[in-house]
């Protein structure tokens, strides 16, 4: 198993979203175990960021509830 796949498998379903997501990548619809296979191909082709989810100014505050910048692609 690579280093890549153990970091991976260790993700929460949540952080494993958001790690696509920060990429681009649609996430709705996808089981756990699809999202993980999207998530190794991201990292065979070494997709950067186009956003950071982690980062306030990626936030958007609406009414006491915080949500992902519409340019970060999905919403979950």
């Amino acid at each position: 198993m690579m280093a890549d796949d153990a970091f991976l498998m260790q993700m929460s379903l949540p952080e494993l979203k958001n790690f696509l997501i920060e990429r681009g990548i649609r996430v709705s619809g996808y089981r756990k175990n699809e999202l993980l296979n999207l998530a190794r191909e991201a990292f065979k082709q070494k997709l950067e960021r186009k956003c950071n989810l982690a980062d306030e100014s990626a936030r958007q505050l609406v009414n006491g509830t915080v949500y992902p910048h519409p340019d970060s692609s999905d919403i979950l």
